[in-house]
């Protein structure tokens, strides 16, 4: 039987095996757009269009394969009356088209009209970028979120008599929370709002229409609630205006109106919820139930917790906490306030390991009280303490439907901070995230704290001050200002401010050191100042956190000095200063002497693995008590080796198998423990190693990445140098080559081969 014509010319054109080509090439064109929407913020439109390139690319290809298969294709580039298969042949395309007939297909057409029209897209989305500010950092829309026509900002209310002041920012809480969730409505974070207000009205309630309506627009809201609450002798008006701020008329397209008892306000603010419910999307027959978001039937419990809304706004954290404390003496179970005061604690000095578990189990009993919203952003902040990731994929989404919740920014922000590998966040993450909660609420001091670290850390000082003076204006008093200054003057101050702030710092200010060995440990360039911080850290710090500030030797590539009278023995330095060097090292006589503390004989265990020994990594195992690990309060998720036992078995042994140069084995040991919830950065390091080893560079290079703002940041630069280098990309494997460089300026011997082999992969690379 012979193959029927069509067929026939179907394996002529190789069809099958263009198509995979095909498809290949689209899943890398994706993967790239992909990445640069990432990095440059471009707009989520890119994605769509690309995808339609790419449809329209598909019945091109299919079009030339299928003309490229005629004899008579053939026949006539031999004769040369056409382009052969991989010319473009630019002159013949323009004397056709000017002939007003369509060029011949050829595939480097193909592939030229492709790269083309790719290139243009990504330029045009650059462009928008340029022009509009992309992404942004005010914007609702253009930060990524929804379209504007979803979204309901609820302005400031009118009050009048002192009894219903609380009222006039309460309103914006109670009715965003109300309304949020509604079919085809997202309401505008009410922090948001607030402190938009703030920043361009002022704190006076009271604004023109006008003014008013524009703090809505400037955060791309298409509705806008504004109202009043008025006394009426016994009984209470609440009044709401509704505004379409696309239309050029300021006047309300619609209004609703309730009145009652001032003892029934909470049910006055239902009613209120459930008419305006009507006004956005009609019947709305699920809105009687969402009025009731609040979840409290106590006013006295509502006034007191919206008094310590404002307050805490405001940065007044210890009268914040009072307010709430009443509110939950109102009413045990009023979730959002348990987690407001949780929220407001954390924010002072006085916050003990102890009163953080205490006010975390409270929230985690009502956290199913609490609406949507705060729901997530209550278990992301206990995730971030707890050391947890399974919040992170939660957050993520809440932010991808309110990219102008501050607040939810600010979280993802202390996982890429303190965290990042469990939220597998890399420096560009965590920079717009800092970015992002401050610009969206410029007046809540506490955001500005990372942000400003991060600033001295790249050395950014216009930027540092822009930052400084927008933290004056809006949160800070005059002394928080100056301490701010000379953390710049102690890294990047020079002659006479630098000297200054070093004598403060040892003198006056030594409660600030372990900020400052925080701020050396994000930068490259700051690792050598490590040193400095270390010889000015009191005697009880060091003893506190021993093996973490014996890190800043490891940092700069010396072996961590032996503890001194009185001190605990430096575990942590020591773990950490054995994976940089990547050998075996001899171990020291007394490792097992002194392991009563878990951790002390987790790290001792990976000492031991990291040297090869399995006999004294197993005794150093057999140490910990089952359930000893597992029963820590780690500190911001820092389990310093392993969350549980289990976890510790693994890692310990697969850090053997690498040692042994089998990462085949180690692999699916570190595989298990990243599936976790809770892990450290050791297992990440190290199933970078394994991945590396197995040759999966891009695997590997993504988990490091990660680790960056650590105390492995020498081990990562190394590292990320190795893995671009092998991916070929040059640039940067040269940049982490010279910032490993920069932080090993005066190296023990120990380190040296490590150092040369940077600096021969620099001489190689031209770098």
């Amino acid at each position: 039987m012979t193959d029927p014509p069509l067929w026939r010319r179907l394996k002529n054109a190789r069809a099958v095996q263009i198509l995979v080509v095909y498809l290949g090439a689209c899943w890398f064109v994706l993967q790239l757009v992909a990445t640069l929407r990432e990095l440059l913020a471009l707009p989520v439109w890119i994605g769509p269009l690309t995808v339609v390139l790419l449809g329209i690319g598909a019945l091109v290809v299919g079009a030339t394969a299928w003309v490229q298969s005629l004899p008579a294709t053939t026949v006539a580039e031999e004769a040369g009356e056409r382009p052969s298969d991989w010319q473009v042949a630019p002159a013949d395309a323009l004397q056709r088209l000017r002939a007003g007939r369509l060029p011949h297909l050829t595939w480097a057409r193909a592939i030229v009209g492709g790269v083309v029209a790719i290139s243009l897209a990504i330029g045009v989305a650059g462009g928008y970028v340029l022009v509009t500010g992309g992404a942004g950092l005010e914007g609702t829309s253009r930060a990524g979120g929804e379209a504007a026509a979803t979204a309901v900002a609820v302005l400031p209310f009118q009050t009048r008599g002192e009894e219903l002041g609380v009222y006039g920012e309460g309103m914006v809480d109670l009715l965003t929370i109300n309304l949020e969730g509604l079919e085809g409505i997202r309401t505008i974070n009410s922090g948001t709002v607030i402190a938009r207000w703030r920043s361009e009205v002022g704190s006076d309630l009271t604004a023109e229409l006008e003014e008013a309506l524009s703090v809505a627009r400037r955060l791309d809201a298409r509705y806008a609630v504004r109202g009043s609450l008025v006394p009426a002798g016994s009984s209470v008006r609440i009044v709401a205006d509704v505004f379409d701020l696309t239309g050029a008329d300021s006047s309300p397209i619609d209004g609703v109106q309730v009145e009652g008892s001032a003892d029934d306000l909470l049910g006055l603010v239902d009613e209120l919820t459930v008419d305006l419910a009507r006004v956005f999307v009609g019947s709305a027959p699920g809105s009687a139930l969402l009025a009731g978001a609040i979840t409290t039937p106590s006013l006295e419990a509502l006034e007191a917790y919206l008094r310590g809304e404002a307050l805490y706004r405001r940065s007044r954290f210890y009268e914040a906490i009072d307010a709430f404390e009443a509110a939950v003496a109102a009413d045990s179970m009023f979730a959002l306030a348990h987690w407001r005061l949780l929220s407001a604690w954390s924010w002072t000095p006085e916050m003990s390991p102890q009163l953080a578990s205490e006010l975390g189990a409270r929230v985690s009993a009502v956290a199913e009280r609490l609406p949507e919203r705060q729901r997530t952003l209550a278990e992301a902040s206990l995730g971030v303490s707890d050391g947890r990731s399974n919040r992170v994929g939660a957050l993520r989404a809440h932010l991808s439907r309110h990219p102008d919740d501050g607040e939810a920014w600010y979280w993802l922000s202390e996982y890429a901070f303190h965290t990042p590998w469990l939220s597998r966040s890399d420096e560009v993450e965590l920079e717009t995230a800092l970015q992002r909660a401050v610009d969206l609420e410029p007046t809540f001091g506490p955001y500005y704290i990372h942000l400003l670290a991060r600033l001295i850390a790249i050395g950014d000082e216009e930027a540092f001050r822009s930052r400084l003076s927008q933290y004056a204006a809006n949160a800070a008093d005059p002394a928080t200002v100056e301490l701010w200054s000379l953390y710049w003057d102690f890294f990047r101050g020079s002659g006479e401010a630098m000297a200054r702030a070093e004598e403060l710092f040892r003198t006056t200010r030594t409660g600030e050191v372990i900020f400052l060995s925080l701020v050396a440990f994000l930068s490259d360039d700051l690792s050598p100042r490590m040193l400095l911080v270390h010889d000015m850290t009191p005697p009880d710090f060091v003893n506190s956190f021993p093996g973490y500030f014996r890190g800043h030797d490891v940092a700069v590539g010396r072996s961590p000095m032996p503890p001194k009278p009185g001190e605990s023995a430096p575990w942590l330095s020591w773990m950490n200063w054995h994976l940089l060097v990547e050998r075996e090292l001899e171990l020291p006589a007394d490792l097992l002497d002194d392991l009563s503390a878990p951790d002390d004989a987790l790290q001792a265990a990976l000492v031991a693995a990291a040297s090869g020994n399995r006999g004294i990594r197993d005794a150093a195992l057999r140490r910990i008590a089952p359930g000893q690990l597992e029963a820590r309060t780690p500190l911001l998720g820092f389990y310093f080796g392993a969350a549980t036992l289990v976890q510790a078995e693994r890692t310990t042994e697969a850090l053997l198998q690498l040692r042994a140069g089998d990462p085949g084995a180690a692999e699916p040991l570190l595989d298990t423990v990243l599936q976790d919830s809770a892990y450290d950065a050791v297992a990440v390091l190290l199933a970078g190693d394994a991945k590396a080893a197995l040759g999966n560079w891009d695997e590997a290079v993504g988990l490091w990445r990660t680790l960056l703002p650590t105390a492995y940041r020498p081990h990562v630069r190394l590292r990320l140098g190795r893995g671009h280098d092998a991916l070929g990309d040059t640039d940067r494997a040269a940049a982490n080559y010279r910032a490993f460089l920069t932080m090993m300026s005066d190296p023990d011997a120990a380190v040296r081969p490590l150092v040369d082999e940077a600096r021969a992969a620099l001489v190689r690379l031209g770098g």
